[in-house]
């Protein structure tokens, strides 16, 4: 089933081109709120780029797998950062 997922959008400084997107994860039992994807982030976005910081399911505010109190070292994370991805190029809802 699909899954909410909640992140940080964190763009570039005015001025600062081309203004790539990164999508910055946070490691395992941490959420986007973790001081490494937000310093990560700071120092990227110092550089011109800017950050879509998600949190994967199950941690931060994303929503609950079907799984929810059983750690699966990664089962589904990837599917959270690839769909950050796609929400970072695409852009569908024309905020980023």
């Amino acid at each position: 089933p699909a899954v909410n997922i909640s992140a940080w959008w964190l763009p570039a400084p005015e001025g600062k081109a081309p203004r790539p997107r990164i999508v910055a994860m946070h490691g395992l039992a941490a959420n986007n709120n973790h001081c490494g994807v937000q310093a990560t982030c700071f120092l990227l976005r110092e550089m011109g780029f800017s950050c879509l910081a998600p949190s994967a399911r199950d941690f931060g505010l994303s929503g609950q797998s079907s799984h929810p109190n059983i750690l699966t070292w990664g089962y589904d994370y990837h599917l959270d950062l690839l769909g950050a991805w796609d929400y970072a190029v695409k852009d569908p809802d024309g905020v980023l």
